[in-house]
């Protein structure tokens, strides 16, 4: 659904507008920056204390992360992390460090490498290495630090949906019924999304115009959401108005292109939906087609 835009010749953008222009169709593009593991001296009962460096970068809201240490060659437990899930705002300029305690196994070893993971709870991507190859004993290395790119994937499903058509909220010019819906908005991706008052769109089609509407598709309703973690829902629920002759319905999320997602593809949901009565047939019940 993104679509870009050509700069006019002969006009220069000034770095304030870029950057405007860069935060607005990059909102929820952030990065988990791993730099660097540092070990503290060995405590009692063989607990090694270590502090993770790490920065976020990008354009968005705070984004839970919880860590896990363990030894190279290693599967972590996102459910069971060394460190528990907070929220870290973006800040490219200060680098984040975490304190970790690891328990190593008596007797303790030599030498010892570890790899440090993210845990990004709730969302498709449960754990990605920040910090690999770091070592403690004989040979001390810091690390190499990964990067972990997040983005958001907004996506809709109309759940369901029904039509009054004893009802005409409209009289005169034309035929218009209350349309009850329900739809589902999902964050499918990694990073979380802010409220938004453009979140969703409603829209029919009207195959030939009819009273105030025209033929084609027309707008009826926009709506917002609430902020979406990844992995995360808010389902909505409204009474909208729809004309007689409307054949499809359609919800859109991030009509406005506000978020640059991971899958585009899966921003609308459409319905067939048939309301005519013949001529002379008391309209007692809906009658829907999905």
């Amino acid at each position: 659904m993104a679509t870009g835009k050509m700069k006019k010749p002969g006009v220069k953008i000034g770095f304030p507008l870029l950057f405007l222009l860069f935060a607005a169709g990059a909102y929820g593009q952030m990065e988990v920056i791993g730099e660097r593991v540092d070990f503290s001296t060995l405590g009692p009962r063989g607990t090694l204390p270590m502090n993770l460096r790490f920065r976020v970068e990008g354009v968005g809201s705070p984004v839970p992360v919880a860590f896990s240490a363990v030894e190279a060659g290693r599967s972590p437990d996102p459910a069971r992390p060394t460190l528990a899930s907070r929220n870290y705002a973006v800040n490219p300029v200060s680098p984040y460090t975490v304190r970790m305690d690891y328990g190593l196994p008596a007797p303790v070893p030599p030498e010892i490498s570890f790899d440090v993971y993210a845990h990004f709870p709730g969302t498709p991507l449960r754990s990605a290495i920040l910090v690999n190859n770091a070592c403690f004993g004989a040979t001390v290395r810091n690390g190499t630090g990964q990067r972990i790119h997040l983005q958001p994937d907004l996506a809709v499903r109309i759940d369901s949906f029904s039509v009054d058509r004893t009802r005409d909220l409209q009289p005169g010019e034309g035929v218009t019924y209350p349309l009850n819906i329900s739809f589902t908005i999902r964050n499918l991706g990694t990073s979380p999304t802010e409220s938004m008052g453009s979140c969703w769109r409603f829209s029919f089609n009207l195959p030939r115009a009819e009273g105030a509407y025209r033929a084609g598709w027309n707008i009826t309703a926009m709506g917002e959401c609430t902020p979406l973690l990844g992995g995360s829902s808010q389902v909505i629920t409204k009474v909208l108005i729809i004309p007689s002759g409307a054949n499809i319905i359609r919800v859109e999320v991030d009509p406005t292109n506000r978020y640059r997602e991971i899958n585009e593809t899966n921003n609308a949901d459409e319905r067939g939906i048939s309301l005519l009565i013949p001529r002379g047939v008391e309209p007692l019940k809906p009658g829907i087609k999905k």
